[in-house]
């Protein structure tokens, strides 16, 4: 592994379930403190986020709008676009807190 690991905590549902996987974030930094940790979460979340970005990236995946049968080109165009993206930053890990 790279001595500074890219790796990715993918959290999209709730606001509770991101902040009992802020621990988990912590000891990561504490144990890779030259590691780029970015995070993929939901766009009900993003808020949380905001303040705290200049240590990591944020990924946002709007789900609710993919999962509505109505849903546009645009939010298929979106999802595209952040796949790749998240393609190219060449994660060496992801952490998955889905349950």
């Amino acid at each position: 592994m790279n001595a500074s690991p890219r790796i990715l905590i993918i959290r999209l549902s709730s606001l509770g379930d991101i902040l009992h996987a802020l621990p988990a974030f912590a000891d990561l930094r504490e144990s890779f403190p030259n590691a780029r940790i970015d995070w993929l979460v939901g766009e009900k979340c993003r808020s949380l986020f905001i303040r705290r970005s200049r240590n990591h990236a944020i990924h946002v995946l709007d789900a609710d709008a993919l999962l509505h049968s109505h849903a546009s080109g645009r939010a298929w165009r979106q999802l595209w676009m952040l796949v790749q993206n998240l393609r190219a930053q060449h994660y060496d890990f992801s952490l998955d807190f889905q349950d």
